[in-house]
């Protein structure tokens, strides 16, 4: 009996034990990220629409977002297969001002997503951390909602919904290290590239500018299109759960 009791916790501890994570070994995992950044978008989201206005009491200042996906490791090399979020914080009731004087007030929203395909290469391995470099590619897809309410006639309230799309690139240097389990940590530095450089009304609407129609593109008071600047340089930590 007590040989049975001793067999059973023996394998029981054995299949228990918790398996060590070597990165050098490891093939295939999953992840999550979250990022930050300084944000060129500034006001060119919802700027540009009244001659009149020549500031804003607010405007995007921080670029965040986040990124999941899955990882394919050998030793010197790593593919990553993700998709991603850019999703700066609404602003709401940003007012264009003319000389202090508020001409409308504007709820801003924008989101771009994009699946990304992207390549590591390892520059040391050992079991428990290592450096990268890393690249990727992706196409990126932007909405964006934009809440007008005219405070001076006849500024007219109204909202402006658009899309657009663009190619995405970027790389930079991460550092991995085990962290529990089969779970590491991951920081990543780098500089992404992203403009949005036409954009177009997905719903007809009547701006400061006249009666837009679906499929028409954005512009500013000058005629030349309306871009979006995403690009920048970026800083990022997550975690992955190793297979």
């Amino acid at each position: 009996m007590y040989a049975k009791i001793i067999t059973a916790i023996f394998f029981s501890a054995l299949f228990c034990q918790a398996r060590v994570l070597s990165l050098s070994d490891e093939k295939f995992a999953s992840y999550f990220a979250v990022e930050g950044g300084s944000s060129l978008l500034k006001t060119t989201p919802f700027d540009e629409n009244i001659a009149s206005v020549d500031s804003y009491s607010d405007e995007y200042k921080v670029g965040m977002g986040g990124e999941f996906g899955f990882v394919y490791s050998s030793p010197y090399l790593a593919w990553r297969f993700s998709f991603e979020i850019l999703k700066p914080s609404k602003l709401k009731e940003v007012q264009g001002l003319a000389s202090a004087t508020a001409q409308y007030t504007v709820d801003s929203d924008v989101t771009a997503v994009a699946p990304k395909l992207g390549l590591e290469i390892h520059l040391n391995k050992k079991t428990n951390n290592r450096f990268y470099l890393f690249g990727y590619y992706g196409s990126s897809n932007l909405t964006m909602t934009h809440a007008y309410t005219g405070v001076v006639s006849p500024n007219s309230d109204h909202t402006v919904e658009a899309k657009g799309s663009a190619a995405e690139m970027g790389g930079g240097l991460g550092f991995e290290m085990s962290f529990v389990d089969t779970t590491s940590f991951v920081i990543e530095v780098g500089y992404r590239s992203l403009i949005f450089k036409e954009i177009k009304y997905s719903k007809d609407v009547t701006t400061f500018q006249g009666a837009k129609t679906v499929g028409e593109t954005l512009t500013n008071l000058n005629g030349e299109n309306r871009s979006l600047n995403f690009s920048g340089y970026t800083a990022s930590i997550g975690f992955r759960f190793w297979l």
